[in-house]
């Protein structure tokens, strides 16, 4: 069954290591070509053996570049997407301190 891949922070661990899809692909075993494509799409359907090996390459734990479901695909997409909303100015009444969007719901 495809599980759904977490490429924003996949993306973000490849720049954080100064990894080329290259070096990502020959460390996993995936193909380059697959490693351009997963990188590329925002949520995509990822076989279990291919998460594995790009953990693996990684150094990290079972799952952990998987999302637990799309809901929580979902809420992360709108986080990134809006964490840097500011409404100053606009007359809505702010807190001084942040607050996480799941909390706002």
């Amino acid at each position: 069954m495809p599980l759904q891949l977490d490429a924003a922070k996949l993306g973000e661990l490849v720049r954080e290591r100064n990894l080329t899809q290259s070096e990502l692909a020959r460390l996993s075993g995936v193909s380059r070509v697959t490693v351009a494509k997963l990188l590329k799409a925002k949520t995509p359907s990822i076989h279990a053996g291919t998460l594995r090996r790009l953990q693996d390459a990684l150094g990290l734990p079972d799952k952990a570049l998987a999302h637990d479901s799309i809901v929580d695909g979902y809420l992360g997409s709108v986080r990134s997407k809006n964490d840097t909303l500011d409404f100053t100015g606009l007359g809505i009444v702010t807190a001084d301190q942040e607050m996480p969007m799941d909390r706002g719901f």
